[in-house]
């Protein structure tokens, strides 16, 4: 990931999350502008921006003939254009434009015939190996027709509130209209021909309702793409599972508030949604039936109905970790909801939350790699973490698993250790924050006492105390990272489904099962004894723990 000043750096192994070079934050715009993602681009789209046509072009017709057959010799009248119109009605008309040879359909000569590229989407590109290009789009342009026979996408003169893909084409939602463009043509929104229409073109519907709409998002699943508003949900598919501009339908399947800020999110088999509060968000899942059938509903957030603060604008899913996180750009938590299912059981459920060292400004997993982007000491920091770090068959074969699992935050290889007076000067790659325990381990695993930090030409040190010289050892620098959890109370279970929480319980062993964890220690209340509690380490206190 990014490092200071310059360039790349190779990607540190963090549980938040490693450390990237801090860029000024001039301001907060993160609900202006919606972001997709295809194959070597980013497309971005901002939600204030009202779209427009370009300029219309000049010239005028040639003529206007009631059929092709009292067309003139295309030969004798190369870049001519004529209007065929053999009814009254104008949807029939269509124009042609001879090429010296032949007339070949064509566009009326004086209108707009393409998109103002500059009013659109923008995209940021990949060019090579850490090289990228912010242009404009080039749009589709109006090749045949006129305002009539094919006209301008209903997103013109309006705004874009949403971006999506689905069916191979690149969708809009604007007001209460859902447009889809050309499939394999991602740029593309005008039909081909405006004598015959065909599976290939657009898509473009409105949502038909009493009630006064605004779509805001669109979430594709196997039935055909769920629209959301903030107080009903339409399901845009067709009979034949393919959306064509002949068979598409929307049809609404449901009435529940959802945020408007806040996308839903598809996590496998449901769709994730929060509505809001004064001060707390509910979460709820909806399971798609059928294609005429009614959603099923559950309330996520059921029994932590005052845990999930209003302030949170956007999730993040993780299908394959069974997980979804909600945060906001106001706070530092991240909050989790995590599930583990067999078969068709799910055998747990759990919510909890991380503390990351910054303002959360972005969150997102992919291939079992967790991203974040927090705003640190005025900057902002790109962290990251593996969810599964698991020893490889090379590393088990050759013996060479680490001493310790290092998890604390903005861990980051130190380079340029200095020893000056009698002190050695760790060099760290990020803001220094006084409110935060600075950290500092060895490549053995042993952590090294840190006494103070400073800032000494333009870089930032962790102070070791003690006058050894640790400047040939390989260290790894960081903030302490607290970690907490409070374990479910343990009862008697009598028979299958019968629990009894009133009876007395003595537990002589409890073993867990950690993985690869660092140090542990156990903090033990007796029941009745809130003044009094007892540490219980990992070493020799008779705490099994089962993983070590």
């Amino acid at each position: 990931f990014f490092q200071p000043e310059a360039g790349i750096r190779d990607a540190q192994e963090s549980r938040g999350l490693g450390d990237v070079y801090k860029r000024q934050v001039t301001g907060n715009a993160h609900n202006q502008f919606h972001v997709i993602s295809k194959q070597d681009q980013i497309i971005i789209s901002n939600k204030t921006k009202v779209t427009a046509m370009s300029a219309a072009l000049s010239g005028s017709l040639s003529g206007t003939v009631a059929s092709v057959a009292n067309l003139p010799a295309a030969s004798s009248n190369n870049n001519a254009v004529y209007k065929i119109s053999n009814t009254s009605a104008a949807e029939d008309d269509y124009y042609v434009k001879s090429d010296g040879t032949t007339w070949n359909e064509s566009h009326q000569p004086n209108i707009s015939i393409s998109i103002d590229a500059t009013t659109m989407p923008y995209r940021l590109r990949r060019t090579a190996l850490n090289a990228f290009t912010f242009e404009a789009n080039t749009w589709g342009q109006r090749l045949v027709g006129d305002t009539t026979t094919n006209p301008n996408p209903s997103f013109i003169g309006k705004t874009l509130n949403f971006t999506f893909f689905a069916n191979n084409r690149l969708g809009f939602l604007s007001e209460d209209n859902v447009i889809l463009g050309v499939p394999n043509d991602t740029y593309n929104f005008f039909s081909k021909s405006a004598i015959v229409q065909i599976d290939s073109d657009p898509v473009d519907l409105t949502c038909g309702n009493q009630r006064t709409v605004t779509l805001t998002s669109a979430v594709p699943v196997q039935q055909g793409i769920v629209l959301f508003s903030g107080s009903q949900q339409f399901m845009l598919f067709s009979d034949t599972g393919v959306l064509t501009p002949a068979q598409a339908v929307i049809k609404s399947i449901s009435s529940y508030e959802v945020d408007e800020n806040v996308h839903p999110v598809e996590t496998g088999t449901t769709i994730t949604f929060v509505n809001k509060s004064t001060s707390f968000c509910r979460v709820f899942g909806m399971q798609t039936q059928g294609q005429g059938a009614s959603p099923l509903f559950i309330d996520l957030g059921k029994f932590v109905s005052q845990y999930i603060p209003q302030t949170v604008s956007s999730i993040a899913a993780d299908t394959q970790n069974s997980f979804i996180g909600l945060y906001g750009q106001s706070a530092k938590e991240v909050y989790f909801y995590r599930t583990y299912v067999e078969g068709d059981q799910q055998l747990m459920r759990a919510w909890y939350s991380w503390k990351l060292p910054g303002n959360v400004q972005f969150f997102n997993s992919d291939k079992d790699k967790i991203v974040s982007v927090v705003k640190f000491q005025g900057g902002l920091v790109l962290l990251s973490t593996e969810l599964n770090n698991l020893p490889t068959p090379t590393q088990i074969a050759a013996n060479t698993l680490p001493a310790e699992n290092l998890f604390f935050d903005m861990i980051a290889s130190s380079s340029g250790n200095t020893y000056v007076s009698n002190k050695t000067r760790v060099q760290v790659p990020f803001a220094l924050d006084s409110s935060l325990t600075p950290f500092v381990v060895s490549d053995n695993g042993v952590q090294l006492k840190v006494e103070s930090t400073l800032t000494s030409g333009g870089n930032n040190y962790f102070v070791i105390a003690g006058a050894n010289n640790y400047t040939s050892l390989t260290l790894k620098a960081g903030y302490k990272m607290p970690f907490e959890v409070e374990l479910p109370h343990i009862f008697v279970r009598r028979n299958e489904g019968m629990v009894d929480y009133t009876a007395s319980l003595t537990i002589s062993r409890v073993k867990f099962s950690i993985g690869l964890s660092g140090a542990l220690s156990f903090k033990i209340t007796p029941l009745g004894c809130l003044l009094y509690t007892s540490d219980a380490a990992d070493e020799g206190l008779g705490v099994d723990l089962g993983g070590r």
